[in-house]
């Protein structure tokens, strides 16, 4: 059995406000975050890029200047510029500055009402850790096979591969014969179709699963009922794994003269 604790996610609260830090900090250690508390933007900052936050709660008036300068500056720095931010407001305080929008990713007003609390800054912790994982340096490709076809079908395979990321992606309009997900669905017979003949059977098997679990999702999503596209790109990110070495599998002989 491990021993292993998961660390906690970071929350930096930012509010020069003493009574409503405390209520933050309240509520967020309930929710078993490690909380940061900063009176003033310079420290928010610094406490910031001191243990980077996968969550800022941000007061929009703290001094020295404001919400919106504390934000330009975590955006700015690589090792915070992943953090979700809310902004922090007075009921009685107007912010709709449409250049400043960017820089937060949700509001919060005071006084502060928890179960929201809680499910805006689940939401923003969830979307630090996408941005981190989609941001990772991937491995290297591993070389091309050396027989020329081969080497064709694994290019191509991996050319294909963002494109149908941002396809798998696209639920509008799902059934129409031009969806998103139908040109996904082409793609994918392609790959299986050229995966068997160069030669790659688990590059065939995949794209056969990915396209069996395309067709349920369409056929889910057309009955109105849930589509499980998390599967699908699961599926997808299998494939692209698979062209990343797929240079480095020993395909199966063909009988391609």
């Amino acid at each position: 059995m491990s021993d292993t604790v998961e660390k906690p996610a970071v929350v930096l609260t930012a509010d020069d406000d003493p009574v409503t830090s405390q209520i933050l900090l309240a509520y967020l250690e309930v929710e078993g975050y490690e909380v940061l508390l900063a009176a003033d933007g310079d420290e928010a900052i610094a406490l910031a890029k001191a243990n980077p936050p996968d969550a800022v709660i941000l007061d929009y008036n703290i001094p020295p200047t404001n919400g919106a300068d504390v934000a330009r500056a975590l955006r700015a720095d690589p090792t915070t510029q992943h953090a979700g931010i809310a902004l922090l407001t007075a009921s009685t305080e107007l912010v709709d500055n449409g250049a400043e929008e960017d820089l937060w990713n949700a509001r919060l007003s005071k006084p502060v009402d928890q179960p929201y609390l809680a499910s805006i800054v689940a939401s923003l912790i969830a979307g630090a850790h996408a941005l981190l994982r989609e941001n990772a340096p991937e491995a290297p490709d591993a070389p091309l096979p050396d027989d020329p076809i081969q080497a064709e079908f694994v290019s191509r395979l991996r050319d294909k591969v963002p494109q149908m990321r941002q396809l798998a992606r696209c639920e509008a309009n799902a059934t129409a014969p031009g969806s998103p997900l139908r040109v996904l669905r082409r793609h994918l017979q392609q790959i299986e179709g050229s995966a068997k003949m160069c030669g790659f059977p688990e590059v065939e098997l995949r794209a056969l699963e990915a396209a069996q679990l395309l067709d349920s999702c369409l056929g889910a999503i057309e009955a109105g009922a849930e589509s499980h596209l998390d599967d699908l790109r699961a599926s997808i990110e299998t494939i692209a794994a698979l062209a990343k070495t797929a240079g480095s599998i020993s395909p199966t002989a063909t009988d391609r003269p």
